[in-house]
């Protein structure tokens, strides 16, 4: 019996360190060059579909030329938006980690209140 609570206090432990860590890391703040900033474009709202974010016509090619000139303006409207809809996912996923860690440490404390009362 004793090697069975031992087992579950382990199990707490490790969950309760692994929801620590992984709500430490969720909460850092991103730092200079840990993400790709865009050069700002008209950027349309984060429903609106793909078709709308590509250009209806087709665009002069830029003076500095090149291949891929013109695909610029899309593809920066398009990773705006990307950057938009994971930055809204990981608001999300930080809020569920919150709630995770809130219970677990629930848990864990009435967990501990009962070995210390019936030892």
């Amino acid at each position: 019996m004793a090697i069975r609570r031992l087992r579950l206090f382990a199990v707490a432990a490790a969950l309760a360190a692994a929801v620590g860590v992984a709500v430490h890391s969720a909460g850092q703040s991103a730092g200079p060059g840990s993400f790709v900033d865009w050069p700002s474009a008209a950027t349309p709202p984060a429903s609106a579909p793909l078709a709308s974010l590509l250009p209806s016509t087709t665009p002069p090619a830029p003076a500095d030329g090149g291949l891929l000139g013109g695909l610029r303006v899309p593809l920066s409207a398009m990773l705006q938006g990307l950057n938009q809809e994971t930055a809204a996912s990981a608001a999300g996923q930080y809020n569920i980690l919150s709630e995770l860690s809130d219970a677990l440490r629930e848990r864990i404390d009435s967990f501990l209140s009962w070995v210390t009362a019936h030892h």
